[in-house]
């Protein structure tokens, strides 16, 4: 992840992120008008005031394209009878969300994790594959 806030700025507090989904692209908008762009890889999505971490293969309303980073994380649960990888929705700390998050992430060979604050008590847990440079016009 360090590498990805000093190449591209993700993560650095600086900016705002957005989704396109039409495109299937999760945006990082920053205020010098560049754009790094990834294709849109949801994992999942941590409520806080039940300390809840839905996985996106789970959730009815993500389209089964962004899932494929969250599903090679529910096959290597399956392979290894680990259950917080393979059950849709799991109990546990915001810690422990990133840590499944990031064990995704390592699972599909992703560049890394972005938890984006959605509100005061969601975030939504978004693999980075192929962080690249929106070309300037």
């Amino acid at each position: 992840m360090v590498q990805l806030a000093a190449k591209f700025g993700i993560g650095n507090g600086v900016g705002n992120w957005q989704y396109d989904e039409e495109v299937g692209l999760l945006e990082f908008h920053f205020p010098d008008g560049k754009i790094c762009e990834t294709p849109l890889e949801t994992i999942g999505s941590w409520f806080e005031p039940r300390n809840e971490f839905l996985w996106s293969w789970g959730n009815e309303y993500i389209s089964e394209y962004q899932t494929a980073v969250a599903r090679k994380a529910q096959e290597f649960g399956e392979q290894r009878g680990f259950r917080p990888l393979t059950s849709k929705l799991v109990w546990l700390s915001l810690d422990d969300a990133w840590h499944l998050a990031k064990v995704a992430a390592s699972v599909s060979k992703s560049k890394g994790v972005y938890a984006a604050p959605v509100s005061e008590t969601l975030q939504m847990f978004f693999a980075i594959t192929d962080p690249k440079w929106r070309p300037e016009h």
